[in-house]
């Protein structure tokens, strides 16, 4: 879709009312309308091809009310048997006006720099993040935001958050990390067990977790003549990297990455699918993800991420994603 930009002049006044509020003069949102457009608008792309108006669902809205202008935050979901079919980012967070007829992108106020309306409707942009999942804390600061960190350590986007986060510890309390592998045949599953791993071993865990997202190398399924490495083989080739760098993550099974592996799965395998099938269940389907004291940035945005550790609404809460085809 394109992206468009309204632009907020200074001496318009920004005023923020519940979507519930009954206001005679404020038009509410024709979601019958919203939902068909989106519905012609979609059915052009393959993997939704036929979908109808009754496959989309508003989940949440906000109105914005700029001066004498009305427009609506919301977040579009589709039903379960559309979404099982499309790679698509749903549920989708835009913004539109009255009558479901338009989209608009970043809309900024001129005045403060900031953007304007989904970062003033945080029950549109939230994520729930799923009470069955608990992202273990690797590191504490000195600061006081709370921040957990959805990422794959071979996104080149989480690679660059991770290099925020830790060097802004002054500002952070604790950080904890999710594990959202995008591609896990290319081993950035069992670098998850093998953080965990250090972790629950008190074995160097944010050293190992450096380590994951600056220097291990992801491993391609296909070699250069076309044979296809088997998942073992991607494994081992994961635990020698990190076997190398930490040989004392590997001291109980006396350095055999067999029986390393072995290990692995029995203790983290299982637990580790299950949290990320609830991750994408509650909308974790691309990388990075920061959760700032509750606020949501989907992708790496250095200005955003800077606001929200120091308590301020961020200027946009979008930026630089990768998907399952955006590995290193």
């Amino acid at each position: 879709m394109h992206r468009s930009i309204i632009i907020l002049l200074a001496f318009v006044a920004l005023t923020c009312l519940p979507a519930q509020a009954k206001q005679s003069s404020v038009p509410a949102l024709d979601q019958t309308e919203l939902c068909s457009n989106l519905a012609q608008r979609f059915t052009q792309h393959p993997d939704l091809t036929g979908v109808k108006d009754s496959d989309f669902h508003i989940e949440a809205q906000h109105t914005i009310q700029v001066g004498p202008n009305t427009y609506y935050a919301v977040k579009v979901g589709l039903i379960a048997n559309a979404q099982k079919v499309t790679s698509l980012p749903f549920p989708m967070t835009f913004v539109t006006d009255p009558t479901g007829t338009l989209l608009f992108g970043s809309t900024i106020n001129l005045k403060t720099g900031k953007e304007a309306i989904l970062s003033q409707s945080p029950n549109v942009t939230r994520i729930d993040f799923p009470a069955s999942v608990t992202p273990s804390t690797f590191v504490t600061g000195t600061g006081k935001a709370d921040v957990i960190f959805a990422a794959d350590p071979f996104c080149p986007h989480c690679r660059q958050g991770y290099t925020f986060l830790s060097t802004h510890l002054n500002s952070i309390e604790r950080i904890r990390l999710a594990h959202n592998p995008l591609e896990p045949s290319n081993g950035s599953a069992i670098a998850a067990w093998v953080m965990e791993h250090a972790l629950n071993t008190n074995t160097q865990p944010w050293d190992v977790v450096e380590f994951s997202f600056s220097e291990l190398k992801p491993v391609s399924p296909v070699k250069k003549n076309g044979a296809r490495l088997s998942s073992d083989d991607i494994s081992m080739n994961i635990l020698a990297q990190y076997k190398k760098r930490f040989p004392q993550l590997f001291k109980s099974v006396n350095g055999d990455l067999g029986k390393a592996y072995d290990m692995l799965i029995k203790k983290y395998a299982q637990k580790q699918i299950q949290a990320h099938s609830q991750l994408k269940k509650a909308g974790f389907k691309s990388s990075p993800i920061f959760i700032i004291d509750g606020q949501v940035i989907k992708g790496m945005n250095q200005q955003s991420l800077a606001s929200a550790l120091n308590g301020d609404l961020a200027l946009s809460n979008k930026g630089e994603l990768c998907d399952d085809d955006c590995t290193q």
